[in-house]
C-alpha cells in the first residue's frame, strides 16, 4: 500500500455493519492508521437522494476541506461542506428530542460523526451518557455498540485529544 496522506480518502464497504465507511490519515498517526470521516448506511437512504448523490457529496465536501483548488467546483462544496454540518447538527438535535430509544441512538451517533479536535473529554463522557440513556430506553443497537464499539472508539477519541492538546 502507497504511504498515506492527511488528504487522501479511503472507502470501505462494511458488510457486517451494512455500511459504507470513509476515512483519512490519522493526524499525528503511523502508516495505516487512520481515521472516521463518514458512514453511510441503508438507513441513510430513505430519502430522495440516491446513493450516488450521497457518496459523491461526500467525496467532494471532503475534497474541499482539504484542498485550495476550485477544480471540480470545490469551491461550492466548501459552503455545501458546512450546510452539511450544521444540518447533521440540526438533525441530530431532533432524534436525540424524540423520545424514540432508536432515533436517540441515531442522534448520538451523527454527532460521534462529527468527532474533531475541538472536542474534549467531557464531550466524550457526554457521548457516553447519551448512548447509555438510548441503551436504557431499550435501544438494541445501541447496548450492542457501547458493549463492541464504544469502548475502543472512546479510547481512540481520547488518545486523539490527547496528541492534539
Amino acid at each position: 500500500m502507497a504511504n498515506l496522506s492527511l488528504q487522501d480518502l479511503i472507502i470501505r464497504l462494511h458488510e457486517q455493519d451494512q455500511s459504507l465507511q470513509m476515512f483519512t490519515q490519522k493526524r499525528g498517526g503511523g502508516a495505516g492508521e487512520l481515521s472516521f470521516f463518514h458512514e453511510l448506511s441503508d438507513l441513510d437512504m430513505l430519502s430522495e437522494e440516491t446513493v450516488e448523490e450521497h457518496i459523491g457529496r461526500a467525496v467532494l465536501a471532503f475534497l474541499s476541506a482539504k484542498y485550495e483548488s476550485d477544480l471540480f467546483g470545490l469551491d461550492r462544496y466548501r459552503q455545501a461542506g458546512k450546510s452539511f454540518a450544521a444540518s447533521m447538527d440540526d438533525e441530530s438535535a431532533l432524534l436525540l428530542a424524540s423520545g424514540d430509544a432508536e432515533n436517540e441512538f441515531e442522534g448520538a451517533m451523527l454527532r460521534i460523526y462529527r468527532f474533531d479536535e475541538s472536542w474534549t473529554l467531557e464531550d466524550i463522557e457526554g457521548m457516553t451518557a447519551l448512548l447509555e440513556r438510548a441503551a436504557r430506553s431499550g435501544s438494541k443497537k445501541a447496548k450492542k455498540f457501547l458493549r463492541e464499539d464504544w469502548p475502543e472508539r472512546s479510547l481512540m477519541f481520547r488518545k486523539r485529544l490527547e496528541r492534539s492538546g
